[in-house]
């Protein structure tokens, strides 16, 4: 019977392990998306960045706000680099986090014609990819 108690144990101990490395390679990986998502954005690479979109995302800019396919949004935001193109020198990470089971970014993005802080929405695709639900560019 101790044998038995035994075992289970290190059973338990053994799948508790296994879930703890999984969720950390997880976050690396989320975090390198994410950094990815956001060098992308810092570039003014509308093509690259849509790559991490959602099948439909919602955009808001200075806040008109609508919802577009992937394919639209990559030409919205493609156009909107275009009326403001980066400065990635002056580009900012403030902040990330997660609430509600979804994760956010927030971010500045510096243009000629001045700047943005910018929300990314991220949430888990059922693939296991981190996907931008919603961008939101807001004037400073």
């Amino acid at each position: 019977m101790k044998s038995f108690v035994k075992y289970i144990l290190a059973l338990k101990i053994l799948i508790f392990s296994a879930n703890m490395l999984f969720a950390q390679s997880r976050g690396i990986e989320a975090r390198k998306e994410m950094n990815e998502a956001e060098s992308y954005l810092k570039q003014g690479d509308a093509r690259n960045l849509a790559r991490y979109f959602n099948e439909t995302i919602e955009i808001s800019i200075e806040g008109k706000k609508q919802n577009y396919s992937r394919t639209q949004a990559e030409f919205v935001v493609k156009d909107f680099f275009s009326k403001n193109p980066p400065i990635p020198e002056s580009f900012e990470s403030y902040h990330r986090g997660q609430s509600s089971g979804l994760s956010y970014s927030i971010v500045k993005y510096a243009s000629s014609n001045g700047n943005y802080r910018v929300f990314l929405k991220v949430k888990t695709s059922p693939q296991g990819r981190n996907i931008i639900d919603a961008l939101d560019f807001i004037r400073e």
